[in-house]
């Protein structure tokens, strides 16, 4: 059994602190600080002895594991699929100035960039590596509580879990433009005289997010957005409404009014969550998360809070066998992962990729 190869002592002790913190939510605080007095924080889920534990199931898959850099940093994994070189990652994350770097330090410059924008994924080529692919899990060895690993963004270093979540869908946010409104109005407030009287109209700006699709294309507070694309506008309702029809990465065409010049700008609307990263503090309350987090078909979600530089990475059962793509630093406490079903289909949408692993 794969257990017999554990370290009985982590593995005993982890389990311990699980079953006292369950234990816990049925007999109250006392049960809880128990089992926080007996277990040491290196032996916790993540703590380095129970990590210890688990190492021998990925030692010899670290060289299916990449690092993605642009300008020399890392933004991601990347994980081996192929024999000829082919690597996927999280797509959103790079822009055109790639390197991939192995786990031997050598690096390599991408032959080709093929991306999935609908799930988020990138297949990058590297003519001339050879490198080992991870084998693929069937299907049927996948399921709710199983017991899954992953490589940190420290690709020498894993994180152990179980996946949370019945594989689902996760709808995407709209785009976010990067302004802010004093108030919400659906339908254009009372302009005061001396505004009339000038020819003022349209939603006035309060204030521009720094390094957001607004700043970027030149608004500024006290601008007053007249129109949306084709559709004209008058109070905050009617912006947010028109913006909330867009995604990421989309551009619109803004007119507006600044004193009495009437001016048109054109901006790539961002990622809400990486626009206005405070609008939900609980998410980030343990590191960052995800540009993108949300806008896939389908995907396994896991317990494992892993950076956002960690995503591309696979995601391991105890045979060491691929399940599938970490693609999403979530929330708090949960990423998520692109099932193999949606990366098979994309690799195959390529007639010159070699046959899966």
């Amino acid at each position: 059994m794969w257990y017999s190869t554990i370290n009985s002592r982590a593995f005993g002790r982890w389990i311990a602190s699980h079953a006292a913190i369950l234990l816990g939510s049925f007999c109250g605080e006392d049960s809880l600080k128990a089992a926080e007095d007996y277990l040491d924080r290196s032996e916790r889920v993540n703590g380095w002895k129970t990590r210890k534990a688990f190492e021998s199931f990925y030692d010899d898959k670290r060289a299916s594991v990449v690092e993605i850099l642009e300008a020399g940093h890392q933004i991601a994994l990347g994980t081996v699929v192929s024999s000829m070189g082919h690597i996927v990652t999280k797509a959103s994350e790079f822009g055109e100035a790639l390197e991939v770097r192995d786990h031997t330090g050598k690096r390599f410059v991408p032959s080709s960039i093929r991306v999935d924008a609908s799930n988020d994924l990138a297949v990058i080529q590297i003519d001339g590596a050879e490198w080992q692919p991870l084998s693929w899990a069937s299907p049927s060895k996948v399921d709710m509580g199983m017991w899954v690993i992953s490589p940190h963004e420290d690709e020498t270093q894993i994180r152990v879990g179980v996946i949370s979540t019945l594989p689902r869908e996760v709808t995407r946010k709209p785009g976010a433009l990067g302004i802010k409104f004093s108030r919400f109005f659906r339908r254009q407030p009372s302009i005061p005289e001396d505004e009339t009287s000038q020819g003022l109209r349209g939603a006035r700006i309060d204030e521009v997010v720094d390094g957001s699709a607004a700043d970027q294309a030149g608004l500024k507070a006290g601008d007053r957005i007249t129109r949306v694309n084709e559709r004209d506008v008058e109070a905050s309702g009617d912006v947010i409404e028109a913006i909330q029809k867009y995604e990421a990465g989309e551009v619109i065409t803004l007119t507006f009014q600044r004193g009495e010049e009437s001016l048109v700008a054109k901006a790539t609307l961002g990622f809400f969550d990486a626009t206005f990263p405070d609008a939900d503090l609980n998410i980030t309350l343990s590191g960052d998360i995800s540009k993108r987090r949300t806008g896939f078909q389908e995907i396994l979600q896991h317990d494992m809070p892993l950076p956002p530089k960690a995503m591309g990475g696979p995601l391991m059962n105890l045979q060491g066998e691929l399940v599938g793509i970490n693609i999403s630093r979530f929330d708090r406490v949960a990423t998520l992962a692109l099932p193999l079903k949606l990366v098979q289909d994309f690799l195959e949408m390529d007639p010159d990729f070699p046959s899966l692993p």
